[in-house]
Protein backbone atom coordinates (compact mmCIF):
# COMPACT_ATOMS: atom_id res chain seq x y z
CA UNK A 1 0.00 0.00 0.00
CA UNK A 2 1.37 3.50 -0.80
CA UNK A 3 2.59 5.61 2.11
CA UNK A 4 0.53 8.55 3.30
CA UNK A 5 2.18 11.95 3.59
CA UNK A 6 2.74 13.45 7.04
CA UNK A 7 0.60 16.56 6.50
CA UNK A 8 -2.37 14.56 5.24
CA UNK A 9 -2.10 12.04 8.07
CA UNK A 10 -1.92 14.76 10.71
CA UNK A 11 -5.01 16.45 9.30
CA UNK A 12 -7.01 13.22 9.17
CA UNK A 13 -5.90 12.13 12.65
CA UNK A 14 -6.30 15.51 14.30
CA UNK A 15 -9.38 14.54 16.32
CA UNK A 16 -7.60 11.47 17.72
CA UNK A 17 -4.28 13.01 18.76
CA UNK A 18 -5.37 14.05 22.23
CA UNK A 19 -6.61 10.54 23.09
CA UNK A 20 -3.40 9.01 21.73
CA UNK A 21 -1.13 11.35 23.69
CA UNK A 22 -3.13 11.07 26.91
CA UNK A 23 -3.25 7.28 26.71
CA UNK A 24 0.53 7.14 26.58
CA UNK A 25 1.26 9.75 29.24
CA UNK A 26 -1.37 8.35 31.62
CA UNK A 27 -0.26 4.76 31.06
CA UNK A 28 3.37 5.58 31.85
CA UNK A 29 2.36 7.70 34.84
CA UNK A 30 0.36 4.80 36.23
CA UNK A 31 3.37 2.52 36.10
CA UNK A 32 5.51 4.88 38.17
CA UNK A 33 2.72 5.70 40.64
CA UNK A 34 1.21 2.23 41.15
CA UNK A 35 4.44 0.26 41.59
CA UNK A 36 6.91 1.00 44.38
CA UNK A 37 10.59 1.63 43.74
CA UNK A 38 11.31 -1.82 45.13
CA UNK A 39 8.79 -3.49 42.83
CA UNK A 40 10.06 -1.61 39.78
CA UNK A 41 13.65 -2.60 40.57
CA UNK A 42 12.62 -6.23 40.04
CA UNK A 43 11.22 -5.57 36.57
CA UNK A 44 13.43 -6.33 33.62
CA UNK A 45 13.23 -3.77 30.76
CA UNK A 46 10.99 -6.13 28.77
CA UNK A 47 8.72 -6.69 31.77
CA UNK A 48 8.47 -2.96 32.38
CA UNK A 49 7.65 -2.26 28.74
CA UNK A 50 4.93 -4.94 28.75
CA UNK A 51 3.33 -3.60 31.93
CA UNK A 52 3.36 -0.03 30.61
CA UNK A 53 1.91 -1.26 27.32
CA UNK A 54 -1.01 -2.91 29.15
CA UNK A 55 -1.74 0.33 31.01
CA UNK A 56 -1.60 2.34 27.78
CA UNK A 57 -3.95 -0.06 25.98
CA UNK A 58 -6.41 0.10 28.88
CA UNK A 59 -6.37 3.89 28.74
CA UNK A 60 -6.74 3.91 24.95
CA UNK A 61 -9.71 1.55 25.05
CA UNK A 62 -11.50 3.87 27.45
CA UNK A 63 -10.50 7.01 25.57
CA UNK A 64 -11.51 5.73 22.14
CA UNK A 65 -14.79 4.38 23.56
CA UNK A 66 -15.81 8.03 23.84
CA UNK A 67 -15.28 8.58 20.13
CA UNK A 68 -17.10 7.25 17.09
CA UNK A 69 -15.24 5.66 14.21
CA UNK A 70 -12.80 3.65 16.34
CA UNK A 71 -12.61 0.03 17.42
CA UNK A 72 -10.11 -2.32 19.01
CA UNK A 73 -8.78 -5.64 17.70
CA UNK A 74 -6.50 -8.27 19.24
CA UNK A 75 -4.73 -9.98 16.39
CA UNK A 76 -2.36 -12.83 17.30
CA UNK A 77 -0.67 -10.89 20.07
CA UNK A 78 -0.96 -7.43 18.51
CA UNK A 79 -3.32 -4.93 20.13
CA UNK A 80 -4.58 -2.71 17.30
CA UNK A 81 -6.99 0.20 16.94
CA UNK A 82 -8.86 0.95 13.71
CA UNK A 83 -9.37 4.70 13.30
CA UNK A 84 -11.98 5.98 10.87
CA UNK A 85 -11.48 2.94 8.61
CA UNK A 86 -8.24 4.57 7.38
CA UNK A 87 -5.56 3.89 9.96
CA UNK A 88 -4.39 0.90 11.95
CA UNK A 89 -2.71 2.08 15.15
CA UNK A 90 -0.56 0.28 17.67
CA UNK A 91 1.27 1.56 20.75
CA UNK A 92 4.97 0.84 21.33
CA UNK A 93 8.03 1.95 23.26
CA UNK A 94 10.43 3.69 20.84
CA UNK A 95 14.19 3.96 20.81
CA UNK A 96 16.10 7.21 20.26
CA UNK A 97 15.61 6.81 16.50
CA UNK A 98 11.82 6.63 17.07
CA UNK A 99 11.76 3.01 15.91
CA UNK A 100 9.94 0.28 17.83
CA UNK A 101 11.71 -2.92 18.75
CA UNK A 102 9.87 -6.18 18.24
CA UNK A 103 10.26 -9.86 17.85
CA UNK A 104 10.48 -10.20 14.10
CA UNK A 105 7.28 -12.12 13.50
CA UNK A 106 5.70 -12.18 10.06
CA UNK A 107 2.79 -10.13 11.38
CA UNK A 108 5.04 -7.41 12.80
CA UNK A 109 7.09 -7.28 9.61
CA UNK A 110 3.90 -6.96 7.56
CA UNK A 111 2.71 -4.13 9.79
CA UNK A 112 5.98 -2.23 9.50
CA UNK A 113 6.07 -2.76 5.73
CA UNK A 114 2.58 -1.26 5.39
CA UNK A 115 1.05 -4.57 4.39
CA UNK A 116 -2.35 -5.99 5.28
CA UNK A 117 -2.60 -7.23 8.88
CA UNK A 118 -6.33 -7.61 9.61
CA UNK A 119 -8.51 -9.83 7.43
CA UNK A 120 -11.52 -8.10 5.94
CA UNK A 121 -10.05 -4.60 6.29
CA UNK A 122 -8.26 -3.41 3.17
CA UNK A 123 -7.67 0.34 3.08
CA UNK A 124 -5.53 1.09 6.13
CA UNK A 125 -2.30 2.94 6.78
CA UNK A 126 -0.27 1.36 9.58
CA UNK A 127 0.96 3.85 12.21
CA UNK A 128 2.61 3.59 15.62
CA UNK A 129 2.26 5.83 18.66
CA UNK A 130 5.07 5.58 21.16
CA UNK A 131 7.15 7.17 23.87
CA UNK A 132 10.85 7.76 24.33
CA UNK A 133 12.15 7.60 27.90
CA UNK A 134 14.37 10.31 29.35
CA UNK A 135 18.04 9.58 29.97
CA UNK A 136 17.43 8.10 33.44
CA UNK A 137 14.40 6.15 32.18
CA UNK A 138 12.29 7.59 34.98
CA UNK A 139 9.75 9.35 32.79
CA UNK A 140 8.82 10.36 29.25
CA UNK A 141 11.07 12.55 27.18
CA UNK A 142 8.89 12.60 24.04
CA UNK A 143 5.70 11.16 22.57
CA UNK A 144 5.61 10.52 18.84
CA UNK A 145 3.24 9.29 16.16
CA UNK A 146 5.28 7.60 13.43
CA UNK A 147 4.70 5.99 10.08
CA UNK A 148 6.82 2.80 9.96
CA UNK A 149 8.51 1.96 6.69
CA UNK A 150 10.32 -1.35 6.93
CA UNK A 151 13.24 -1.03 9.34
CA UNK A 152 12.90 2.74 9.55
CA UNK A 153 10.18 5.38 9.58
CA UNK A 154 8.74 7.54 6.82
CA UNK A 155 7.78 10.46 9.07
CA UNK A 156 7.10 11.34 12.68
CA UNK A 157 4.82 13.76 14.48
CA UNK A 158 5.96 15.09 17.86
CA UNK A 159 2.67 15.14 19.76
CA UNK A 160 4.05 17.62 22.28
CA UNK A 161 4.50 20.10 19.42
CA UNK A 162 0.96 19.85 18.09
CA UNK A 163 -1.44 22.60 19.02
CA UNK A 164 -3.89 20.20 20.63
CA UNK A 165 -1.38 18.55 22.94
CA UNK A 166 1.05 21.31 23.89
CA UNK A 167 -0.86 21.54 27.17
CA UNK A 168 -2.40 18.12 27.71
CA UNK A 169 -5.64 17.73 29.62
CA UNK A 170 -6.02 14.34 31.27
CA UNK A 171 -9.09 12.74 29.75
CA UNK A 172 -9.23 10.36 32.70
CA UNK A 173 -9.04 12.94 35.50
CA UNK A 174 -12.14 11.52 37.19
CA UNK A 175 -10.19 8.40 38.15
CA UNK A 176 -9.36 8.14 41.84
CA UNK A 177 -6.07 6.38 41.17
CA UNK A 178 -3.16 8.45 42.45
CA UNK A 179 -0.81 9.22 39.60
CA UNK A 180 2.04 11.46 38.63
CA UNK A 181 1.48 14.64 36.69
CA UNK A 182 3.03 14.83 33.24
CA UNK A 183 4.02 18.36 32.36
CA UNK A 184 5.14 19.65 28.97
CA UNK A 185 7.44 22.65 29.41
CA UNK A 186 9.09 24.73 26.68
CA UNK A 187 12.88 24.97 26.69
CA UNK A 188 14.90 27.92 25.41
CA UNK A 189 15.16 26.29 22.01
CA UNK A 190 11.34 26.15 21.94
CA UNK A 191 11.30 22.36 21.99
CA UNK A 192 8.94 20.70 24.41
CA UNK A 193 10.03 18.01 26.81
CA UNK A 194 8.19 16.02 29.41
CA UNK A 195 8.81 16.27 33.11
CA UNK A 196 7.28 13.75 35.47
CA UNK A 197 6.62 14.81 39.02
CA UNK A 198 4.81 12.73 41.62
CA UNK A 199 2.18 14.11 43.96
CA UNK A 200 4.51 13.32 46.86
CA UNK A 201 7.17 15.54 45.27
CA UNK A 202 4.62 18.30 44.77
CA UNK A 203 3.77 18.31 48.47
CA UNK A 204 7.45 18.72 49.32
CA UNK A 205 7.66 21.97 47.38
Amino acid sequence: MPLIERSEAQQLLNSHLNVISNSISSGVDEYFSMYSDEARSRHRPTTRANIIHDHIIDRAKRGFDLKSGTRHHDSRGLSLFVLDERFLLRFKKLNDDKVSRNQKTNQVQAFRQQQKVLDGIETLYNIEAGYVFNELEQGIQSIFLVCPNGRGIYWDIDLADTEKTSSVTDLFSQDNTEKTSTIFTPKRDNKIVTLNRSKEDEHKN
